[in-house]
């Protein structure tokens, strides 16, 4: 019999209901994911011997060179932070896989190493997009397509937990086939990783306003962390925890809800600096370096202004992003937008996306890499 103290109050006897992130996933919806993400890890695979044996992508040998360069010397400083150096030493670890695997291969079967010495990069050469084993480069995008594949899962677990698991599932079936994306998934550069970060911390600020769990939000913290460690630029994300702590830390206990704004600064930056050691151990080549990066997208290269900031800016970049999710999505965007700021799960996505559009759109550079990691976001309000 039901305890009539519980059916008094208006409850039952038994366990809590499960949250949505909880519940197990139907046979159907696991196996549409598993497709979904099976095309989008193929399309980003096969995309990753574009170009090869020659390189293309200005940023890669400054992110990918480096890591071959630290492997030959041992120095693990990479001497230089124009860009983030965790997709360097991520690229580091995926190296020494691949040269005991070349070193493993006989002559007669190439590519093969025969010394650590016969790798050769453009830092050698003086030719910056010169390699002596291209292969090296693969691996790392390899390495860049399954982080890419893992930000289209990250749509369907944001977008599952905002709307449900169909939403999910189209969500993140429009990015695993955009093909900027793809592009951008295929190539060992920073933007990449950074926006797999800034996904992963989406998905832990969402998490923590569902469920009030402080985990979640210590979660989304690291990950910010390690976002800006990846690319300085990404350091609008903590606006995500920050956030969702706002809407949703005035339930926790007194106790855990200090806990959490001490967390704020400190768990981000502790991440920041585990990814990128050497911004504190070589400080001055870290300011010069991004006081540079700073400069050139606030004021332009060499003083000139590439683009005029502002609204003029803004619908270059709306209309680029249009057309790469495509001109039948946008509707849906729209009203997907609409549906984001009726819910506070859904809200603190779209501050992130507006004050990362506006702080872009008020730059002079006018790369639309710089707008990736708002993909993942568009494609959750597609969904939805």
């Amino acid at each position: 019999m039901s305890d009539p103290r519980t059916v008094s109050a208006g409850r039952y006897p038994g366990p809590a209901p499960a949250e949505p992130g909880d519940l197990p996933e139907p046979p159907l919806i696991r196996l549409l994911l598993w497709a979904i993400l099976a095309v989008a890890l193929l399309a980003r695979g096969l995309q990753a011997g574009e170009g090869l044996p020659y390189i293309h992508s200005w940023d890669e040998p400054l992110v990918a060179g480096r890591a071959l360069v630290m492997m030959k010397t041992g120095n693990l400083n990479p001497d230089a932070f124009v860009y983030g150096t965790l997709p360097t030493y991520m690229d580091l670890v995926t190296d020494v896989f691949h040269y005991l695997w070349l070193m493993s291969r006989p002559a007669s079967h190439p590519p093969f190493l025969a010394s650590l010495d016969d790798v050769k990069t453009g830092f050698d050469s003086g030719w910056l997009w010169y390699v002596s084993h291209p292969s090296f480069y693969l691996w790392d995008r390899w390495l860049a397509a399954l982080m890419g594949t893992g930000t289209v899962l990250m749509v369907y677990l944001i977008g599952r937990r905002i709307a449900g698991r169909w939403a999910g599932l189209a969500g993140a079936a429009l990015l695993a086939g955009t093909a900027f994306h793809v592009e951008e998934s295929a190539i060992g550069t920073v933007d990449n990783p950074m926006t797999f970060f800034v996904a992963l911390a989406a998905w832990g600020a969402v998490a923590f306003v569902q469920e009030e769990r402080l985990g979640y939000l210590l979660f989304a913290l690291t990950a910010c962390g390690l976002a800006v460690s990846t690319k300085i630029t990404a350091a609008l994300a903590l606006l995500l925890p920050g956030a969702a702590l706002a809407l949703a830390g005035r339930r926790l206990a007194p106790a855990r809800r200090r806990l959490a704004w001490l967390a704020v600064p400190v768990l981000p930056a502790a991440a920041f600096l585990a990814g990128s050691p050497y911004a504190l151990l070589d400080l001055r080549r870290f300011l010069i370096d991004t006081g540079s990066m700073t400069r050139v997208y606030e004021v332009g290269p060499s003083g000139r202004s590439v683009i005029a900031p502002g609204v003029g800016h803004l619908m270059l970049q709306l209309g680029t992003m249009a057309r790469n999710a495509g001109w039948i999505a946008v509707p849906f965007i729209l009203i997907g937008i609409l549906f984001l700021v009726s819910r506070r799960k859904g809200l603190i996505l779209v501050l992130y996306a507006a004050a990362h559009t506006a702080l872009f759109a008020s730059s002079h550079l006018p790369h639309h890499r710089n707008f990736l990691t708002l993909y993942p976001l568009v494609s959750v309000a597609f969904g939805a």
